[in-house]
C-alpha cells in the first residue's frame, strides 16, 4: 500500500493520515539492514557459495 493510496483511503473515511512517510521509513530501514550485513558478513563469499 502506497502512501498516496493510504492518504486517499483515510480521506475517503473522513480521517487524516498521521503524516508518516511509510515508504521512506521502509527504504531507510532496508538501507540500514544492508549496511549492517555488509559490515558484518563476507557477502562476496556468501554469493560465491550460492553459485
Amino acid at each position: 500500500a502506497s502512501d498516496a493510496f493510504r492518504s486517499a483511503y483515510l480521506a475517503s473515511l473522513g480521517l487524516e493520515s498521521g503524516g508518516l512517510a511509510y515508504e521512506q521509513v521502509i527504504e531507510e530501514t532496508l538501507d540500514g539492514l544492508a549496511d549492517h550485513l555488509e559490515t558484518h558478513l563476507d557477502l562476496d563469499r556468501i554469493l560465491e557459495l550460492a553459485r
